[in-house]
């Protein structure tokens, strides 16, 4: 990009920032809005004039930028309340990513990352907000972080693995939130399709019999949970014992018949 392209971006965002000052104290200093405004503005400021700038000090620079955008809100609007100390620990892994370079994509790092803003946000949990575990979700989206570098070359056991934490949080948060309603069995159903299908799906007569049985205990489940002096469940179930019925006869039971043909003789000329 040319110099003046670089000048003419750089004055521009700095002009607008400026009015959009002026604009906020002649007309309403109730609320400084403008501040939010300056500093998106002030981003790509920072990028343009970054060419003697080592790419690590700018995520440094952009980071505190933000920490310090954030902490005036903070003190601005909600005194009583220091919402951003929830808001320092992502804003710190970036700079530490940065710095840590190519190690930042290992499985250690992950682990130990994963792990450390796991720690940040129960202390936070415990120390803050002691009277909801809200930290239980932190915990669930932050897991992800090394499951994802540790099993991602492992379809199969990333499956099982991600099915199983899905399902203990599904239930956590069900028995935290509403024990006197047992709706997680309706998502854990549906997650149990996904190792189901990454084991069993070339083999077609497996998965539709694994598949029913699978349908047949939810809906068993679900009869019984809410609804035990009706028995609707024969219903979904009928229809679904034609799933195994009709890959049975249409196509495992062809496809073997098909292989125990006999290869035709070719005649001697």
């Amino acid at each position: 990009m040319r110099r003046g392209t670089i000048g003419f971006i750089a004055s521009g965002c700095v002009l607008t920032g400026v009015f959009l000052i002026a604009v906020n104290l002649f007309t309403d200093t109730s609320l400084l809005w403008s501040v939010y405004c300056t500093v998106i503005l002030l981003s790509p400021v920072f990028w343009l004039l970054r060419k003697g700038m080592v790419q690590k000090l700018y995520v440094l620079i952009m980071s505190l930028l933000l920490m310090l955008l954030f902490f005036i809100q903070n003190i601005i609007e909600t005194p009583h309340y220091l919402w951003v100390i929830y808001l320092i620990a992502p804003l710190v892994t970036g700079p530490v990513m940065m710095f840590f370079g190519k190690k930042s994509l290992t499985r250690k790092f992950a682990v130990i990352g994963g792990l450390s803003l796991i720690s940040y946000y129960i202390g936070l949990n415990v120390f803050f907000e002691p009277r909801f575990p809200w930290s239980i979700f932190t915990t669930f989206a932050l897991l992800w972080w090394p499951f994802a570098l540790l099993l991602a070359h492992r379809p199969k056991t990333l499956a099982i693995a991600g099915s199983v934490l899905i399902g203990i949080f599904l239930t956590v948060v069900n028995l935290i939130t509403s024990p006197q309603i047992i709706w997680a069995i309706n998502p854990i159903f549906a997650i149990l399709w996904w190792p189901l299908s990454i084991w069993l799906a070339r083999n077609t007569m497996v998965y539709a019999v694994s598949g029913s049985v699978l349908v047949i205990a939810y809906f068993s489940a679900i009869n019984s949970i809410y609804s035990p002096q009706v028995l609707w469940a024969v219903y979904p179930i009928f229809a679904v014992l034609w799933w195994p019925l009709s890959v049975y006869y249409f196509a495992d039971r062809r496809e073997r018949s098909h292989h125990r043909l006999p290869e035709p003789e070719l005649k001697k000329i």
